[in-house]
């Protein structure tokens, strides 16, 4: 065996592995870009657009995915996808075919309604509120001379149906009491672990008992709270109402302002905002 040309080939073995082996790279980088591909929902004004429903046909099978909050989707097989179809409520929906652009923007719709719907519509929207998951509602509640330091025994909430569909007012949601901050006087501290909360068929009220909690009212009045549980404790993500597809999740019953009551809301986990009208929120003592 002839080995000085052995030794003297070895560079070129090297170098004949070295090459192989970014080849291998570089197929391994192209197939794992082609098992996925992130896309960007946004609206006109480019700001990103969560919750769009997305169905993505691969031809032999369809699959569906929701933005999140950033407008961002996954799809694991871009160069498979024969069409993406993509839908929110309040904007034009949109088929799209290859080649698929990475930002997507979805226009604002224009709905046409019969008069007798845009009545009806008017009516929901100035007398209930609706809200989507882990969002809260919250009502402020002044103490009065005759209260303060009595204690609180229920929780009280009027829930709703809206827009043709029904059993939005028997959906489950958590109750608790806020603290007053008497700084900002917005919402404090939380005086109650979350209890869940729903109608009972036939009643006026969801009536949540908190008797064993002594919770005495304050002389800063306290806060009756909401928030919507989370998507996986409903049926279903989306329903058909009367104005298109809506979140399925309670709905609560607004009202003009009076006797010092005002109401708030946090969404996304964002900082409390106050609203013009007040949820249908109170609480008995004795």
């Amino acid at each position: 065996m002839n080995y000085c040309a052995a030794i003297k080939d070895i560079p070129k073995i090297k170098s004949v592995f070295v090459i192989l082996s970014l080849l291998l790279s570089i197929k391994n980088c192209v197939i794992a870009q082609e098992r996925s591909k992130m896309f960007t929902i946004s609206k006109i004004d480019g700001k990103p657009l969560d919750d769009v429903n997305v169905t993505i046909n691969y031809g032999t099978n369809i699959e569906h995915t929701i933005s999140d909050k950033a407008g961002n989707f996954m799809v694991e097989k871009p160069d498979k996808v024969v069409n993406m179809t993509l839908s929110c409520i309040g904007f034009k929906s949109q088929s799209l075919k290859p080649p698929y652009p990475e930002k997507i923007i979805l226009d604002v719709a224009t709905i046409v309604l019969e008069e007798v719907q845009i009545n009806k519509l008017r009516k929901d929207l100035t007398t209930s509120l609706h809200l989507s998951y882990d969002d809260y509602q919250v009502t402020f509640i002044p103490s009065k001379y005759d209260d303060v330091n009595q204690l609180i025994t229920v929780l009280r909430y009027n829930t709703v149906d809206i827009l043709g569909v029904k059993g939005l007012k028997y959906l489950p949601f958590y109750a608790n009491i806020f603290s007053v901050d008497t700084i900002t006087g917005l919402p404090g501290l939380k005086l109650l672990p979350d209890i869940i909360a729903k109608r009972v068929k036939n009643s006026k009220w969801v009536e949540v008992d908190i008797s064993k909690y002594n919770i005495r009212v304050p002389k800063e009045g306290v806060f009756i709270s909401v928030q919507i549980l989370n998507e996986t404790n409903y049926k279903v993500s989306r329903i058909q109402s009367e104005i298109g597809l809506i979140t399925p999740v309670p709905t609560f019953k607004i009202k003009p302002r009076e006797n010092g009551k005002k109401s708030f809301i946090s969404v996304y986990g964002k900082a409390w905002e106050e609203q013009r009208e007040t949820y249908e929120m109170d609480f008995l003592y004795k």
